[in-house]
């Protein structure tokens, strides 16, 4: 294979990666979930989210913790294990 012959496929792997959260018609849609956060100390899931869902209230909860089934757009949970790590896919709800 030649030097820069998957260079279009790249291209639009990164262009997929990076516009997902962007519908057909342009218009932006809000992420709903941080799937990269599990695993992650709970300083660096506040950092991301501080940044990312700036418009939300973020819950630190302990990963064993009793909610409620309500949904609410404007709040992100956050489950975190006895160490403080991430144990859940943090999501709007």
């Amino acid at each position: 294979m030649k030097d820069g012959e998957d260079l279009p496929q790249i291209i639009d792997f990164l262009k997929r990666k990076l516009l997902k959260d962007v519908d057909e018609a342009g218009q932006g849609r809000r992420k709903s979930s941080w799937p990269e956060l599990v695993g992650r100390p709970r300083q660096e899931a506040e950092a991301v989210l501080a940044s990312e869902a700036e418009d939300c209230s973020v819950l630190f909860l302990p990963q064993d913790s009793m909610v409620t089934a309500d949904f609410s757009e404007d709040r992100i949970r956050v489950f975190v294990d006895d160490e403080g790590v991430v144990s859940r896919v943090p999501g709007r709800g």
